[in-house]
């Protein structure tokens, strides 16, 4: 396929599926961030225009939508394994399963927040626990 009908047909998919990937995503992993989100949506847009130019998919392939929508949950489950913010790695079980009920969701989150804090030393987890927990002031 020749380069520029390649990248009309990625420009093409990027506006006409960028909404209901949003959806897609924030709905089945409503932890990430619009900015996150953001990132998935464009590796994922990368990754298929790669797909046509390895002539691995077509631009007029009916299944289109899904094959988008597959490639950005294979990266929003990357973006969990590779998360580590202050050596604290989240693990995939992490991420929300879409049929858990709100209750259920904020449980595992909490859950989480618990090992995470745990796993932290001070004086780092000190600050955490006085500021947020106690509701001390950083005032000196």
């Amino acid at each position: 396929m020749p380069t520029k009908e390649i990248d009309n047909a990625t420009v093409e998919a990027y506006n006409r599926y960028r909404q209901p990937f949003f959806g897609f995503v924030k709905k089945k992993y409503s932890t990430l961030s619009s900015d996150e989100i953001e990132d998935i949506y464009h590796e994922t847009i990368l990754a298929y225009r790669q797909n046509l130019i390895d002539g691995r998919v077509n631009s007029s392939d009916v299944w289109l939508q899904g094959h988008l929508f597959t490639i950005g949950r294979n990266k929003a489950v990357d973006f969990f394994r590779k998360a580590a913010k202050d050596g604290i790695r989240v693990d995939i079980e992490t991420v929300p399963d879409p049929f858990d009920s709100e209750e259920d969701v904020e449980e595992k989150r909490s859950a989480v927040i618990y090992k995470a804090v745990n796993q932290m030393e001070n004086p780092c987890k000190t600050i955490l626990l006085l500021f947020y927990y106690e509701e001390k002031n950083m005032i000196i």
